[in-house]
């Protein structure tokens, strides 16, 4: 830190000094010492106004710029992931959902054919929603597949650098890495009652973490990619009816493949 904080030092002085060399050279040249000050003080006066549209004005819009284009990265890397694995998880979360329809009426996206702002509300929506899993109702060898299946994707998103500027998604592969672990450690023949507790607590929470980033992603893709949109729509794992039904409603709504 003290090295770099004297190499900006150095810098500075070199850069006050080259100046005033050169506003010498000026007045070598020019003999007219009162010309060189008046050019000497009238850029140190524009000092403070380049300061503001330099610090105050195009930093911020790069900095919005590099922004949007962080967000979207990380909108394609959520993409990635629930394209490979989150979808599937979710899938089976639901089938060990005693209470799917309750969440299937909050995350009705059948709304959004009335209600454009209806993602405004989606966080408040989901954090509503009692997540308990039925252990008895899941094939955990089916979501212990999707996790070793997906591990290398896993290790990459969670060492991606764009994914430590959003916290839910990095809390969501941290716990699917401990729900991996958990199901090898504990799943076997002879699973204790605790431990179908504990799996059914570790699912929960990865439940929970899976439905809000599926919903945000929904709505990145609502706004940008609606093939995409209407792809997940009908593979919405909170909606029980059937894909004939799902087809029905959105391709024709929608109207986005003619």
């Amino acid at each position: 830190m003290n090295k770099f904080k004297n190499e900006n030092i150095l810098i500075g002085a070199f850069l006050i000094l080259l100046s005033l060399f050169l506003h010498y050279i000026h007045y070598l040249v020019f003999k007219d010492a009162h010309h060189t000050l008046i050019f000497l003080f009238a850029d140190i006066a524009f000092i403070p106004m380049e300061v503001f549209f330099t610090t105050l004005f195009i930093d911020k819009l790069l900095e919005k710029r590099e922004r949007a284009h962080i967000v979207e990265k990380l909108s394609l890397l959520i993409g990635v992931f629930f394209t490979e694995v989150g979808t599937k998880l979710l899938n089976q979360f639901t089938i060990g959902d005693k209470n799917i329809n309750n969440i299937g009426n909050m995350v009705d996206l059948d709304r959004l054919i009335n209600d454009v702002d209806y993602f405004k509300n989606i966080k408040l929506i989901t954090s509503k929603y009692d997540y308990k899993i039925d252990l008895n109702n899941i094939d955990l060898t089916v979501i212990k597949d999707s996790l070793h299946e997906s591990k290398n994707l896993l290790v990459i998103l969670i060492s991606n650098e764009y994914l430590h500027d959003h916290e839910t998604f990095t809390k969501t592969i941290m716990a699917l890495f401990h729900l991996k672990e958990e199901i090898d450690t504990r799943y076997n023949i002879d699973i204790k009652e605790y431990e179908k507790e504990h799996l059914e607590s570790d699912i929960s929470q990865v439940y929970r973490y899976l439905t809000y980033m599926w919903c945000h992603y929904i709505n990145y893709l609502s706004y940008n990619y609606p093939s995409l949109y209407v792809k997940a729509l009908i593979n919405n794992p909170f909606d029980t009816r059937s894909k004939k039904e799902k087809d029905e409603v959105y391709l024709k709504h929608f109207n986005v493949y003619k």
